[in-house]
């Protein structure tokens, strides 16, 4: 079960990480880019919809629409970045700002750092990715 998540988790990691890239590569402006992408998540939710079923609700379409509203707004941002300063550039900052805020979200929202060891190799790991960001700019 843990290896199957691990798995996921790596293919996700993979697929998103690379869509900057292949946008950026492919062009048009940022609304181009965000559009095209959005149309791509629709296909997929479809997809995914009517093989698994799923039970929604308003507050699961609410809860939808808010995410999808701050997604979207987040990586239109993070196009605009990429024209701005380059992919070369601003994919490292992109990606340590996310690793570090997902990770913080991780250990006080969520309270996955349990302990004193969690919260110095933590913390160190982090300032590490944020010294590799900076060295790669």
């Amino acid at each position: 079960m843990v290896i199957t998540g691990i798995i996921y988790a790596l293919i996700t990691a993979a697929c998103w990480g690379s869509i900057s890239v292949v946008s950026h590569k492919i062009g048009g402006s940022s609304q181009n880019q965000i559009l095209g992408e959005s149309y791509g998540i629709l296909l997929f939710a479809l997809v995914y919809y009517f093989i698994e079923q799923p039970t929604i609700n308003l507050e699961t379409m609410l809860v939808g629409v808010a995410s999808g509203l701050f997604y979207c707004w987040g990586q239109n941002q993070q196009f605009r970045g990429l024209e701005a300063l380059g992919v070369s550039m601003g994919m490292p900052l992109s990606t340590a700002a996310q690793l570090v805020i997902t990770t913080l979200a991780g250990a006080f929202v969520f309270g996955e750092w349990t302990d004193q060891r969690d919260y110095v190799f933590g913390f160190a790991a982090l300032l590490i990715l944020i010294l590799g960001a900076v060295v790669s700019c």
